[in-house]
């Protein structure tokens, strides 16, 4: 068994995903999630799209959702580069944070 094996570790490629939670962020909150796409929904939820290098990384957004008391809906992971997920539109605007608002 190789060292990779024994330890856990995967390859160095950000897993990507979608996050969804019920409410809105504050325009101040927004920082918190600077690698990941904001998505206020029209229905009242919030969908966060982006990489995530670890475990680590997933278990701090996930935290930072509760620490704000919002409910999680879904969390998603996605391989790295499907052409018809949501990351698509991360992909499209080069990996730039944004906060996007849907119209209804």
């Amino acid at each position: 068994m190789n060292k990779a094996q024994y330890s856990g570790e995967r390859d160095c490629e950000p897993e990507i995903y979608e996050i969804r939670f019920q409410g809105h962020l504050h325009k101040r909150r927004v920082e918190l999630f600077e690698n990941l796409t904001i998505t206020r929904e029209s229905d009242g939820t919030t969908t966060l799209i982006g990489p995530l290098p670890d475990q680590t990384a997933l278990h701090s957004v996930l935290l930072r959702i509760r620490n704000m008391n919002l409910k999680l809906i879904s969390v998603r992971q996605f391989e790295p580069s499907p052409e018809d997920s949501p990351n698509a539109k991360w992909q499209e605007n080069g990996g730039q944070t944004e906060q996007v608002e849907k119209e209804k």
